[in-house]
């Protein structure tokens, strides 16, 4: 059959309304998925609370709210949104209530399978930081998941929250580092001993490290803490005092470690180490300290619980 050019240009237009057709179903579908994927991002935000419990052991660490707030704009076909919380931690024990407030910014919210991960970077030292990771999945009004810090998981804890709830007074158990600090004194005093076996009088200061609202968050789920020790040696009168800023005190180990650079008069520098293992027990807590630097030394020294 010829075909007339009428004929070819009817064809033509035909062939194109039909692909404007199909362009726009897929523009509706797309358009209808961006509503929905909205929607569910949407309808997860909101403030959810319950109780945060202990990994290990399981005990209550406190009442736990999560705020979760969702990010208003869900780009064409993505998989996931972001996301950001507002973590609350409150307890209420013999000497009274705390809170403690952290954020967690641009995490991801995964539309299919309903959960999220958030991070964020906490210095525990000057000049040292860590990861606190919460994470969890939302359905039906119920957020389920966690907080920890990774490599440390079973300082971390679990909760189960409902959006909207009211807020729960917890009284919560002591963790590792709480039951450490309330058990720990802050002066010490002993005796040193030097490789040439000279005795010396030794008197040991732990002060801790001061904390902002996010790094006190961060230590629920954190054993290592920072702290200042100041080490007196010889007669009270007129001792040497070399400072170790912030040492580390392992609360898993019962070990506390510090450095302490400078120089001599003269400008000599020096370097000296101290490696330092909890002893005793609560009620006359110690330390046995090795000493490193132009000369060696064994300290002990012992004090009263607070």
């Amino acid at each position: 059959m010829k075909l007339t050019n009428r004929t070819l240009v009817l064809l033509a237009l035909l062939a194109a309304l039909s692909g404007c057709g199909k362009d726009r179903t897929i523009e509706q579908a797309d358009a209808q998925k961006n509503i929905d994927d909205q929607a569910e991002t949407d309808r997860v935000a909101g403030v959810y609370t319950g109780t945060l419990f202990a990994k290990s052991g399981g005990k209550p660490m406190g009442s736990l709210t999560i705020e979760l707030s969702a990010d208003t704009r869900v780009e064409g076909g993505a998989q996931s949104s972001v996301v950001s919380a507002q973590a609350t931690l409150e307890t209420s024990d013999r000497s009274g209530r705390s809170s403690e407030t952290i954020h967690f910014a641009d995490g991801r919210y995964d539309l299919v399978n309903h959960s999220f991960r958030i991070n964020t970077t906490v210095g525990f030292t000057r000049s040292q930081s860590a990861t606190l990771s919460i994470a969890g999945t939302v359905n039906d009004g119920v957020l389920k998941g966690k907080i920890e810090v990774p490599n440390y998981a079973d300082f971390g804890g679990t909760y189960r929250l409902v959006k909207d709830a009211p807020a729960a007074d917890v009284a919560a158990g002591p963790g590792a580092l709480d039951r450490a600090r309330g058990t720990r004194a802050t002066n010490y005093r002993g005796r040193a001993t030097t490789d040439q076996d000279a005795t010396l009088e030794a008197r040991f200061i732990y002060t801790p490290s001061t904390r902002n609202a996010d790094q006190r968050f961060f230590d629920r789920f954190f054993p290592l803490r920072s702290g200042n020790v100041s080490v007196s040696l010889g007669d009270a009168d007129s001792p040497v005092v070399v400072a170790f800023p912030d040492a580390i005190w392992d609360t898993r180990r019962g070990t506390l470690t510090g450095t302490s650079d400078g120089n001599l008069p003269g400008q000599t520098p020096y370097s000296i180490t101290l490696n330092c293992q909890e002893t005793g027990d609560a009620r006359t807590p110690g330390w046995n300290c090795d000493w490193n630097g132009t000369r060696r030394m064994r300290m002990k020294v012992t004090g009263s619980a607070r």
